[in-house]
């Protein structure tokens, strides 16, 4: 047997036992499941229009703020140093599209970013819009007293494990872990 009748082989039997895994998914059903809304709008009976979405700087620290026109405020923290970097494409493509809508609308507000943006694919463009949905879902939360799982589902667990780094590549584990719990 050579190499590629070896791969073709294996590649068969992964396909294959991938398609028998599940015989019971109904397209349909995926199909209308794809369709319902992901925000629980009902949380919200009035709408909640965006006033403000700036991003801030403290020396290296960056956020976002939103302000509604009511005054409900919501905050996402900014990876450092990308705020610095990406601050242009923030103001220019994502708070504009924001500032003035109805933050019950986040989905199509969302589309509607992508919409306007979508030669500027990859990790700029969507950690800006990323920032900027965080803030919205927590200015929501904040709005309906709940946490931000509750706003788009039911809230299953309490706690979930999270992997963090500084994003350095400059240091031994060992330094990466003292500067780690420095931060």
């Amino acid at each position: 047997m050579n190499r590629r009748k070896f791969l073709a082989g294996a590649g068969a039997s992964g396909a294959l036992a991938l398609a028998d895994s599940n015989p019971k998914v109904d397209p349909a059903a995926l199909d209308r499941a794809a369709a319902l809304p992901v925000l629980k709008r009902e949380l919200f009976p009035s709408p909640v229009v965006i006033d403000s979405l700036r991003l801030l700087k403290r020396g290296k620290d960056c956020m976002v703020h939103v302000r509604s026109k009511d005054g409900a405020e919501g905050i996402s923290l900014v990876n450092p140093p990308r705020g610095e970097y990406l601050g242009p494409l923030f103001h220019r493509a994502m708070a504009p599209k924001f500032r003035g809508r109805d933050a019950r609308d986040l989905e199509q507000i969302l589309w509607d970013v992508y919409r306007a943006n979508y030669k500027e694919y990859g990790l700029d463009l969507w950690s800006t819009q990323a920032w900027c949905e965080f803030a919205v879902l927590d200015l929501l939360g904040r709005i309906a007293r709940k946490p931000m799982g509750a706003l788009i589902g039911d809230v299953v667990r309490t706690e979930v494990a999270f992997y963090v780094a500084s994003g350095r590549r400059d240091t031994t584990p060992e330094q990466e872990v003292d500067y780690l719990k420095m931060l």
